[in-house]
């Protein structure tokens, strides 16, 4: 399947809280609903964690490239070369990905949703054998005590979506993994620029997961 073309890097404007609760799945329950995450993104404008948005997707598009070319000899086709392709700058995003409260990687269109048919002229116009989208959603988890006394770590699913040639979803699979490394809380406050340390790390982390299972 290589080479590929990454075509679509999007993820969570917030890094908003998970629940540490469960139900009776023992699945983390998210209560954070969109009226608080709009709320939030107001009051909170300075917020590291609001301001990196862009930057998080940008790490996690070079992470892709780096990690690839580390661990295999599959080749990603340069950035430039697929932004800046006219099939690319053309294509435009389906309703469906409109929808969706995220942002984007720096150059990159929300290509989450895309068709076979569409997905095979991008193919073809960028002369490459796959498509490869990312999507995440960035969370933080309480790891021990509270939010006024504890520690907080990262907590993130990865998307990860692949296209073969015929325009077909060859991969389609989520990743998750809480950070292993967490911040402390002291008096309801804790060091955001670290929180954000340790979600590239953990982007790091889920992407060497789905390279070293598929790749």
């Amino acid at each position: 399947m290589s080479p590929f073309a990454i075509i679509s890097v999007t993820g969570t404007n917030l890094v908003s809280w998970q629940n540490t609760e469960q139900n009776d799945n023992d699945e983390q329950i998210d209560t954070d609903g969109a009226f608080n995450s709009l709320v939030n993104r107001v009051i909170d404008s300075k917020n590291p964690e609001i301001l990196t948005a862009i930057d998080r997707l940008d790490y996690a598009e070079e992470s892709f490239r780096l990690i690839t070319n580390e661990l295999t000899n599959a080749k990603v086709i340069a950035k430039e070369a697929v932004v800046n392709s006219d099939i690319y700058k053309y294509s435009y995003r389906s309703i469906f990905n409109s929808l969706s409260d995220s942002t984007c990687a720096t150059g990159y269109k929300d290509m989450t949703v895309i068709g076979a048919k569409k997905a095979r002229l991008l193919i073809q116009g960028l002369e490459a054998k796959s498509l490869v989208a990312m999507d995440f959603n960035f969370k933080k988890i309480l790891a021990s005590g509270n939010k006024r006394n504890g520690q907080v770590a990262a907590a993130i699913t990865m998307k990860m979506k692949i296209l073969d040639e015929k325009g077909r979803v060859a991969v389609n699979k989520d990743y998750y993994r809480q950070s292993s490394q967490a911040v402390l809380i002291q008096g309801g406050y804790y060091d955001k620029d670290a929180l954000i340390e340790i979600i590239n790390t953990t982007i790091d982390e889920l992407i060497t997961a789905f390279v070293v299972e598929y790749m």
